[in-house]
């Protein structure tokens, strides 16, 4: 039996609240204040340019100052594209677990 289908069943067996307990604990550590999401996001870009998915410009702003502009390169996408896919196989995993409840 796979992963879903056991979190299903458990559920099903009357251990519920814990479950829902595990499911709402998991979204409250999915959504996080936009600040704290900003600040991931800025401590993954020089990894994302290691991995050539991501390539910065200097260019002057609206404000008439230097400022660092990032686009996604092809392998970029293709690796976004990649992670989008996942996520779409987990948040339905986790659809159909609640789904279940």
């Amino acid at each position: 039996m796979n992963g879903i289908n056991e979190t299903a069943q458990h559920i099903r067996v009357g251990r519920r609240e814990n479950a829902v307990t595990e499911i709402e604990d998991m979204s409250r550590t999915i959504r996080r204040p936009a600040q704290h999401v900003t600040h991931t996001l800025l401590n993954h870009i020089p990894r994302g340019e290691q991995q050539g998915w991501i390539e910065a410009e200097w260019k002057i702003s609206e404000t008439n100052r230097r400022a660092k502009y990032y686009s996604l390169t092809r392998a970029g996408r293709k690796a976004l594209t990649e992670e989008a896919v996942h996520w779409e196989r987990l948040s339905g995993a986790i659809s159909a677990i609640v789904r279940a409840v």
